[in-house]
C-alpha cells in the first residue's frame, strides 16, 4: 500500500477556468488583424471628401468620399473611423491584456476577454456584411470568423456549475435580471417602430443611404434581442446558465457601448447632421444603458474570485489544458 500523502483538492476558483490554447492562437491571430485593419481604416486618406451621389433607386445622399470609407455614408464612414479608433488603442491592448490573465487562468480576465471578442465579433459581422466593399473586406471576413469561434471557445473555457457556484450575491440577480429586460426593450424600441413603420407604408429607411438593407437591424432583432431575453429568463429561473451568460452579456454591454460611444462623438465632431431625437434618443440611451452596464460589472468583477496562486509542492497540479 502506498504510504505517499494524498493530494489536497485546489480552491474552488482555481478549476472555473481551463485555458485553451486554441483561443489563445486564435485571438492573437486576431489581435494582428484587427490592429491593421483598424489602422489602414482609422489614418487612410485621399478621396474626394464628402459629396452627392445619387443611389440605383433615385435617391440623392451624401457619401464619405475619404480614405477607405470613401464609398460609404458620411455617417457610417465618420462611424468605422471612431470604432477604429477604439478597437486600435482602446479594445485591442484589452484583448492582449485579458488573453495574458486569461493563460493565468483568471475569471475575471476571461470574463473581460469574452467582452472584447463579443465587440470584436460584431463589429466585425457588421464591417463584413455592411461596409461597402473596400480592399481589406478580405480582412473583415478573416476577423469575424475569427471572433466567431475565439468567443465560443472562451465562453466555453469557464465551468458554468463552478461560476455560478462563484457568482457574487450582489448585485442581486433580481437587479440583473430587470437590467436585461430593460435593455431587450431599449433594443426593441431603437428599431421596431421603424421597421413596423416603412413595411406598413412600403417605405424606405431613413438613412438607408446607399447601401442595400439595414444589416444593424437584423443583427441586433435576430441575435442580440433574443439572446439578451434568453440571458435574462436564464438568470431568472436561476439556471446554472444564467450567471455565466448574464455575466457575458455585461462585459459584451461594456465594450460594445464604449464603441458606440466613440462612433457618436466621432458623428458630432465632425458635423454629420444628427437629429434631435437620433441624439437624445436612440444615442442617449445606448450611453446610459452602457454606464449601468459597467456599474453592475465592476463590482461583479471584484466579488469574483482572484486569479489562483502557482500550485505548491503536495497540491495537485491545474488541470491539463483543452486542445
Amino acid at each position: 500500500m502506498s504510504t505517499a500523502a494524498p493530494h489536497r483538492p485546489l480552491p474552488l476558483e482555481a478549476n472555473v477556468v481551463s485555458p485553451s490554447k486554441v483561443v489563445v492562437r486564435l485571438a492573437v491571430l486576431l489581435a494582428v488583424v484587427v490592429a491593421v485593419a483598424a489602422a489602414v481604416g482609422l489614418f487612410a486618406s485621399g478621396g474626394p471628401g464628402p459629396h452627392e451621389v445619387v443611389t440605383v433607386r433615385g435617391q440623392s445622399v451624401e457619401v464619405y468620399g475619404t480614405g477607405l470609407y470613401r464609398q460609404d455614408s458620411w455617417l457610417i464612414g465618420v462611424g468605422n473611423r471612431g470604432s477604429d479608433a477604439v478597437t486600435l488603442f482602446l479594445e485591442v491592448p484589452a484583448l492582449l491584456a485579458a488573453l495574458v490573465a486569461y493563460r493565468r487562468r483568471s475569471l475575471r480576465g476571461t470574463v473581460i476577454l469574452v467582452g472584447v471578442l463579443g465587440w470584436l465579433l460584431y463589429y466585425y459581422a457588421s464591417m463584413s456584411l455592411y461596409t461597402a466593399y473596400n480592399r481589406l473586406f478580405g480582412l473583415y471576413v478573416v476577423a469575424f470568423g475569427l471572433a466567431l469561434f475565439a468567443a465560443s471557445l472562451a465562453l466555453r473555457s469557464i465551468d458554468p456549475v463552478r461560476f455560478a457556484a462563484a457568482f457574487p450575491t450582489r448585485p442581486s440577480r433580481r437587479l440583473l435580471v430587470g437590467y436585461l429586460g430593460c435593455l431587450t426593450a431599449v433594443l426593441s424600441l431603437a428599431w421596431l417602430p421603424a421597421l413596423i413603420a416603412d413595411a406598413a407604408t412600403v417605405g424606405l429607411p431613413a438613412r438607408l443611404d446607399v447601401y442595400s438593407t439595414e444589416v444593424t437591424w437584423a443583427l441586433d432583432l435576430a441575435v442580440v434581442v433574443p439572446a439578451v431575453a434568453a440571458t435574462g429568463w436564464l438568470l431568472y429561473r436561476n439556471a446554472v446558465l444564467g450567471p455565466l451568460t448574464a455575466t457575458a452579456m455585461l462585459a459584451l454591454n461594456v465594450a460594445l457601448g464604449v464603441a458606440l460611444a466613440a462612433q457618436g462623438v466621432a458623428q458630432i465632431v465632425v458635423g454629420v447632421p444628427v437629429k434631435a431625437g437620433e441624439l437624445f434618443g436612440a444615442m442617449a440611451s445606448f450611453a446610459v444603458m452602457t454606464m449601468v452596464a459597467a456599474s453592475l460589472l465592476l463590482p461583479l468583477l471584484r466579488s469574483l474570485p482572484a486569479a489562483p496562486k502557482a500550485p505548491k509542492a503536495g497540491i495537485a497540479p491545474a488541470p491539463a489544458e483543452r486542445r
